[in-house]
């Protein structure tokens, strides 16, 4: 309850900073659904995989991201990509340690925009970090510190 809540009160907000989804939009896939294609890395968390994959899209037009728990406060995102079926991780970077109270620690997107945002301790200070998906991979675009981009 408490991420919808913080979810609802810092989306807008960040909607409003330099980076914003709609600049990022993209167009909704309406294609044929490939199956979940795993790989050495996702080939143990089958279920979870062919879950998502069924999910509705949320992320750049094609994608699905997930998240399950790994232990008190740690969370793992992954996506699925509706057009390939290819299913991978989220790089490191883009993953958050909710066990760090000394920010808020989440992360947004949307089923129509390009955008991904980090919001959370980045090399000792609290960021909002930017970045694109792009075929596949993600570009860093931009950082805020956390007090700037919710204050915008």
């Amino acid at each position: 309850m408490k991420k919808i809540v913080a979810l609802l009160i810092c989306l807008p907000l960040l909607a409003q900073a330099a980076f914003r989804f709609k600049d990022y939009q993209v167009e909704a896939y309406i294609g044929p659904r490939h199956n979940v294609t795993l790989n050495k890395d996702t080939k143990q968390f089958k279920s979870r995989f062919i879950e998502t994959g069924k999910m509705p899209i949320n992320f750049a037009g094609h994608y699905v991201v997930n998240s399950f728990g790994c232990g008190t406060g740690c969370a793992r995102y992954f996506y699925v990509d509706v057009k390939t079926g290819e299913a991978k991780f989220l790089p490191e970077y883009l993953q958050v340690d909710y066990n760090d109270q000394d920010c808020e620690n989440e992360v947004y997107f949307k089923p129509d925009s390009r955008l991904f945002v980090v919001s959370g301790m980045q090399k000792g200070s609290c960021s909002v970090n930017y970045y694109q998906e792009l075929d596949g991979g993600f570009k860093f675009v931009g950082s805020q510190p956390l007090s700037k981009a919710v204050e915008q």
